[in-house]
């Protein structure tokens, strides 16, 4: 399960991403239904390995996604919490200001921190 912030093409562009890759597709399915997104079996590296499948949500999508289950999480309510506080910010389309953009930068270093393997345990 990961919960990134995204930078794309245009420097004052930011997207939260939450993805989950698993072998049981009806948890997977059941997000689908709940909070939108994209399903998608993954190529199994060989024949002794089980299918998996991934799940991702992006936007206001992964915000429902965020909220719903911040009170449930243990190793990634810290990236929920900035799902939600980046998420709330944003104002549609409008162009961001310079303070926000760096507040955006400094969501973005901290949930890249966050993702890092072995932070937090």
């Amino acid at each position: 399960n990961r919960t990134t912030l995204g930078r794309h093409r245009n420097e004052y562009t930011f997207q939260v991403h939450a993805h989950l890759t698993i072998r049981e597709k009806w948890i997977l399915e059941d997000f689908l239904n709940r909070f939108g997104g994209t399903l998608r079996e993954l190529k199994k590296r060989s024949d002794k390995h089980s299918p998996y499948y991934a799940w991702r949500v992006t936007g206001r999508n992964a915000l429902n996604f965020a909220k719903e289950l911040y009170d449930h999480l243990h190793l990634k309510k810290e990236q929920a919490r900035v799902t939600i506080q980046f998420q709330e910010s944003k104002r549609g389309n409008t162009p961001i200001t310079d303070s926000e953009y760096k507040e955006r930068c400094n969501m973005f270093d901290e949930m890249t921190h966050l993702n890092k393997k072995g932070v937090g345990k």
